[in-house]
């Protein structure tokens, strides 16, 4: 029997991811837009400062808007998509990507205060809890994301042990990012300390970001390729249930990197590096 194609645009969902596709793309792209201001203030400064934390915080803006921009295309291009599986599933891959980069927006301010030495009076403190409010945040609209992904695609109610593995794997990020926050050592911060957190731990963060949003990519594109009558009346189970991890999981990892690249400061020393130029 051949197939014939209808538009289905999830109207017999109670949500849309089509319909909001394009609220989604309009705010991944104000916030690229923000990230890149921030990009041309710090290219522009020409006093002398901190020039490994400016490096520092460039490399993760960079990463930020990139990954913002993209997102933000991948997000446009599923508001005219017409059919409702694949919509979801794109939905699941990419809605990750936009709470990860936000994240790492932010991860970026804790090395730029460093940078323009504005990081005593506990700013820096307040950015750390600032960073792991949001991955929290994220973290649960990634949980409820992957759960109710599988609910809409699968088509027989929620799944007894796939939803609470990804709800107990969301928990135990939420708990270990509070952990590892925690142990960052305390002290009063003063405008001359410096960051001792190591160039490493910030380009794991920027190729881990931008690793996981080319397999992103990469992804929605397959999910993109599948003909319309693949997906009716059922799509297969274990590209949905891979899916289903993959959205939750490899965000989680960017999570975790992020965190690992916040800024940590101690006292650093002044040492003569030209004429008339001093560096720490």
């Amino acid at each position: 029997m051949a197939f014939s194609f209808t538009p289905d645009l999830c109207k017999t969902h109670d949500w849309s991811p089509i319909a909001g596709a394009a609220s989604q793309s309009a705010i991944a792209a104000v916030l690229a837009g923000f990230v890149f201001a921030g990009i041309i203030v710090i290219i522009s400064v020409t006093e002398h400062g901190l020039k490994r934390e400016a490096a520092q915080a460039l490399k993760l803006l960079f990463t930020a808007f990139f990954g913002l921009a993209v997102t933000s295309y991948l997000l446009a291009d599923m508001a005219g998509e017409q059919t409702c599986p694949r919509a979801e599933t794109t939905e699941a891959l990419a809605g990750g990507a936009l709470g990860a980069f936000a994240v790492i927006m932010i991860t970026s301010l804790t090395w730029l205060v460093v940078a323009f030495k504005r990081h005593d009076h506990n700013v820096l403190e307040f950015l750390r809890g600032l960073v792991y409010v949001s991955c929290v945040f994220v973290v649960l609209l990634l949980c409820t994301n992957s759960t109710t992904y599988l609910v809409a695609d699968l088509y027989n109610g929620p799944q007894s042990v796939v939803d609470p593995a990804l709800y107990a794997t969301g928990g135990l990020f939420i708990v270990g990012g509070a952990i590892w926050i925690w142990r960052i050592p305390k002290h009063n911060s003063k405008a001359t300390d410096v960051a001792t957190t190591s160039d490493t731990a910030v380009n794991w963060c920027t190729w881990g970001a931008l690793t996981y949003l080319a397999l992103t990519s990469l992804a929605t594109g397959v999910a993109a390729s599948i003909p319309a009558k693949m997906w009716y009346p059922y799509p297969a189970r274990w590209p949905i249930y891979i899916a289903a991890a993959s959205s939750l999981i490899l965000p989680l990892v960017v999570l975790t990197l992020a965190i690992g690249g916040l800024a940590r400061t101690g006292p650093g020393r002044t040492r003569r590096t030209g004429a008339g130029d001093t560096s720490t």
